[in-house]
């Protein structure tokens, strides 16, 4: 992927995502694995805000904006632009292509869970459940203020294995597409993470 928000991103062999993309055996030294990023058209938009941890406490991170869209009947997000915070939290992701999005910390500080932005309360795990932001070609949206939830969690190292696959039409299995960009949170009876 591109290091910053002004390309599309692109895998090898012209494919816009990982599932799509082609694979590559490297056995020897290998030529003409070449790429050519296509520029994003520029907008003059954008969303700001602050990573807010215990008392309102501006606190660094990495935020993201995922825009929404559909595949078929089926919404999925896909990250548009993401950037790290200053060290007071605060944070602006420019140049998003117009359309609805949400909003989330993905990288925080230890004891905080990562969750995305619901307007005036602690950050939600599911993107269904947090506040949707219109963006327009123009305006940068400020006030997304991202209030973290203090974890309760075991501390340790803890390992799990899986794919996340989608199912469509009823697939199952191998047959299922596999998901690129899942979050998968570990949470007990209680929501605890």
């Amino acid at each position: 992927e591109p290091l910053t928000n002004d390309f599309y991103p692109e895998y090898y062999d012209n494919a816009s995502s990982p599932s799509q993309a082609t694979g590559v055996l490297i056995d020897a030294p290998k030529t003409g694995i070449d790429f050519s990023l296509e520029r994003k058209q520029v907008y003059q938009n954008g969303l700001s805000g602050t990573l807010l941890g215990d008392n309102n406490t501006g606190v660094p991170g990495v935020v993201a904006a995922y825009k929404i869209e559909a595949r078929g009947s089926i919404l999925y997000l896909r990250m548009m632009g993401k950037t790290v915070t200053d060290s007071s939290g605060n944070f602006t992701i420019s140049n998003l292509e117009p359309g609805d999005y949400v909003v989330r910390a993905i990288l925080v500080p230890q004891g905080y869970a990562p969750g995305y932005y619901k307007e005036n309360a602690e950050a939600v795990m599911l993107w269904q459940d947090a506040t949707q932001i219109a963006v327009s070609n123009s305006g940068v949206i400020s006030g997304i203020d991202i209030q973290l939830r203090k974890v309760n969690g075991i501390r340790g190292n803890h390992r799990f294995h899986g794919v996340v696959r989608l199912r469509i039409n009823g697939a199952q299995g191998g047959d299922a597409i596999p998901m690129e960009g899942v979050f998968v949170q570990l949470v007990d009876n209680d929501n605890n993470i």
